[in-house]
């Protein structure tokens, strides 16, 4: 399932922190300062698309993800790469090669990369 720009921001945040409570949350937000209940809200979505869930100590809730970051961005990927570049990932790297004037040994060390990880 897809998140919005605003539920992957707080994604991020968790990811990054393990776990937390909103206020946690808040305190590592990059954009506006959002309101309490407006983080609040998003967490509580995300709870409900089942990328987050929460476990309480007294009155307080400390939220953290059930999907691991690199599934989600392999899931975010796949589907990016089969909707823009017809499954292709030799053209979404030609793409990028193109727009974003990769030197040739930029090129040669994201081979290297590639080779290690395969």
């Amino acid at each position: 399932m897809k998140l919005t720009t605003a539920e992957e921001e707080i994604m991020q945040i968790l990811w990054e922190l393990g776990e937390g409570t909103v206020r946690d949350v808040l305190e590592k937000y990059e954009s506006k300062n959002p309101a309490y209940n407006t983080v609040s809200t998003l967490i509580k979505i995300l709870e409900k698309k089942n990328y987050v869930s929460h476990k309480t100590y007294s009155n307080t809730h400390v939220f953290f993800p059930l999907i691991q970051k690199e599934e989600y961005a392999k899931n975010h990927l796949s589907k990016f790469v089969k909707e823009y570049f017809d499954n292709s990932f030799p053209a979404m790297a030609s793409f990028f090669a193109k727009n974003n004037n990769i030197s040739v040994e930029e090129f040669e060390e994201i081979l290297e990369k590639i080779k290690k990880e395969i």
